[in-house]
C-alpha cells in the first residue's frame, strides 16, 4: 500500500511537471523492483528574467543608437555650416571682395584654417591696395614728363637745326626718367611677388657698405656731399642684395634732398633684437603728410622723392624681412630708418 500510494503521488507529480512547459524542473528517476520512483520539484523559471534582460538591452541599444545618430547629425550640421561659410567667403573673394573675412574663434582645425585664410586674405588685400595705389600714383606722375616729352618733340619741327641737339638731349633725359620709373616698378613687383629669393646669413655692414660704394664717388664729385659711415658688424639672415638695393635707394633720396657740401650719415647697428639701418641728411625731408602716410603704405607718398618708387621698394624690402620703414626728425636732421628683426617666427 505504501508503495502504491507513493507510485500514485509520483505519477501525479510527473504529470504536473509535464504540464509546466515553461517551468524549469529538477527531478530524479530510479527503477525499483516494485516499480519506478520519480522525485522532482519546481524551480524558479529563468525565462521571464531572460526576456526582461533582453528587452532592457534592446531598449538601451536603441537609445544609444538614437543618441549617437543625433550627436552625429548635430556635429555634421555644425561642420557643414562652417564649411558653407568657408565656401561663401571664397565665393566673395572670387567675386572681388578681398575684404571678406572668416570667424576664426576656437582651436580646432577649421579655426586654424580660418586664421590662415584670414592672414592670406589680409596680405592679398594689402598687395592689391599697393598695386592700385602705385598704379594711380605712377599714372599721375608720368603725365607731366610725357607731356614735356611730347612738347619738346613738337617744338623740333619749328626750330633751327642748331637747337635740335639741346631739345633731343632734354627729351632723352625725360625718356631716361620714364625708363627708370618703369624699372623701379618691375623691381617692386619682383620684391613683392617673387617667393624664390634665397635667404642666407651675412654681415649687415658688408651689404650697407656695398650700397655706399655705389654713390660715394658720385656724391663727392657732383655735389660735394660726403657720405660718413658708421657701420657695426651685425650677423643676420635675409637677402643681402635686397637690403643693398634698399640702402642705395635711401642714399639716392638723401642726395636729392641734402644741400651741396653737406654730410650724409649712413649707420648700421644692432638695437635689442633688431638690425637697424639709418640714413641721415640735413635736407628738408618729406612733407608731414608723407611721413604720416608711411605708417599705412609708402606707396601713397606721391609728390616727393621723384616718382616715389624708390621708397616703395625700401618699404617692400622691409616687409619682405618682417621689418618696418619710416622717417623721423631729430636735431634738424631727417632720418630714414629701416628696422629688421634678427629672429623671425617660422
Amino acid at each position: 500500500l505504501h508503495v502504491e500510494a507513493c507510485r500514485f503521488d509520483m505519477e501525479a507529480l510527473t504529470e504536473k511537471l509535464k504540464g509546466a512547459a515553461e517551468a524549469d524542473r529538477v527531478g530524479l528517476r530510479r527503477e525499483l523492483p516494485a516499480g519506478r520512483l520519480t522525485v522532482g520539484r519546481h524551480v524558479q523559471a529563468s525565462g521571464p528574467l531572460r526576456s526582461a534582460l533582453i528587452g532592457y538591452a534592446l531598449v538601451t541599444a536603441a537609445l544609444l543608437l538614437g543618441l549617437s545618430a543625433l550627436a552625429a547629425w548635430l556635429v555634421g550640421r555644425l561642420f557643414t555650416a562652417r564649411i558653407a561659410t568657408l565656401n561663401r567667403v571664397c565665393s566673395e573673394v572670387e567675386a572681388g571682395n578681398v575684404g571678406a573675412r572668416l570667424e576664426d574663434k576656437g582651436s580646432d582645425e577649421i579655426a586654424m584654417l580660418s586664421r590662415h585664410l584670414n592672414r592670406m586674405l589680409s596680405e592679398l588685400e594689402r598687395r592689391m591696395s599697393n598695386l592700385r595705389a602705385s598704379s594711380d600714383r605712377i599714372a599721375h606722375d608720368l603725365r607731366t614728363p610725357l607731356a614735356r616729352l611730347g612738347s619738346r618733340l613738337s617744338l623740333l619741327a619749328g626750330m633751327p637745326p642748331a637747337e635740335h641737339a639741346a631739345q633731343i638731349a632734354a627729351a632723352q633725359r625725360e625718356i631716361g626718367n620714364l625708363i627708370e620709373a618703369f624699372n623701379g616698378l618691375l623691381d617692386l613687383r619682383e620684391i613683392e611677388t617673387e617667393s624664390g629669393l634665397s635667404r642666407t646669413r651675412f654681415d649687415l655692414a658688408d651689404a650697407v657698405g656695398d650700397a655706399i660704394e655705389l654713390y660715394d664717388a658720385v656724391a663727392e664729385d657732383q655735389q660735394g656731399i660726403a657720405i660718413e659711415r658708421r657701420l657695426a658688424s651685425v650677423d643676420m639672415e635675409g637677402v643681402p642684395a635686397l637690403l643693398t638695393r634698399a640702402v642705395a635707394n635711401l642714399i639716392d633720396n638723401a642726395l636729392h634732398a641734402a644741400p651741396p657740401g653737406s654730410v650724409i650719415t649712413v649707420a648700421a647697428f644692432q638695437h635689442g633684437g633688431d638690425a637697424v639701418i639709418e640714413v641721415r641728411d640735413t635736407g628738408q625731408g618729406p612733407p608731414d603728410q608723407v611721413v604720416a602716410a608711411l605708417g599705412d603704405d609708402i606707396s601713397h607718398s606721391s609728390g616727393w622723392g621723384g616718382h616715389g618708387v624708390g621708397l616703395s621698394i625700401v618699404a617692400a624690402v622691409a616687409r619682405r624681412h618682417g621689418g618696418s620703414f619710416g622717417f623721423a626728425r631729430e636735431g634738424g636732421e631727417t632720418i630714414a630708418r629701416l628696422q629688421i628683426p634678427l629672429a623671425r617666427d617660422a
